[in-house]
């Protein structure tokens, strides 16, 4: 089957076909793009395999772009490969980024025998990774999304790293421009945190903020 792409959100991932025998348009999500020489746009015309989602509602599966000049297969395949590297692993760097939260807060453990840091970044980073899960599914499946300020919320309390993970396993949220931009700034804030309670005993940050809770709560 064939229809035109006549809407297109390429932050999200998804968008719509229309085709001229079908009642309502088509819905198309990016992990449904087979042999992809190039992100789908508006206008483009996919040829693709019809199927439902769980609650009887149109979906294309197995979609490709038509009308593309195939490119030669070696250069095709490694790009393709190398796409699909970047979206599984997080690299060395990366790692340290996710583990960084955990070391520090196990150093509090240990130092201060405070387990709260340690279990609330690892219990908020697996209920975020789930999270983004869903969120995911629910895209594929076309359904009500997660509303992205829940999604942050999480990652404020802690889920941060669990977010961080699920955007390169799963590829989810990580290309929209104006939510990694609030996701890193909550990654930078934690960072900050962390650097003022280890360096300076909470000299800059921690502190003031305590005698601020104080005084409102006084």
């Amino acid at each position: 089957m064939q229809g035109r792409l006549v809407r297109w959100n390429d932050d999200k991932g998804f968008g719509f076909i229309n085709v001229d025998k079908q009642k309502r348009d088509v819905f198309i999500h990016i992990s449904q793009v087979v042999n992809m020489p190039r992100r789908p746009q508006r206008g483009d015309v996919m040829a693709f395999v019809l199927g439902q989602d769980k609650d009887g509602r149109p979906r294309a599966e197995q979609a490709s772009i038509q009308g593309l000049a195939k490119r030669k297969a070696g250069i095709s395949h490694g790009r393709q490969r190398s796409y699909n590297i970047r979206g599984r692993s997080l690299g060395v760097p990366g790692w340290i980024l996710v583990l960084a939260p955990m070391a520090f807060s196990a150093w509090v453990l240990y130092r201060d025998h405070n387990i709260l840091p340690l279990t609330g970044y690892l219990f908020m980073s697996l209920f975020t990774f789930i999270a983004y899960a869903y969120d995911k599914k629910k895209a594929i499946d076309g359904q009500w999304r997660t509303p992205e300020n829940t999604l942050h919320v999480m990652e404020l309390l802690g889920g941060w790293p669990g977010g961080f993970l699920a955007q390169y396993k799963i590829r989810h949220k990580s290309v929209k421009g104006s939510y990694q931009e609030v996701f890193w700034l909550i990654v930078f804030l934690h960072l900050v945190l962390w650097l003022d309670y280890l360096l300076f005993s909470g000299r800059w940050i921690w502190h003031p903020l305590g005698r601020l809770m104080g005084g409102i709560w006084g």
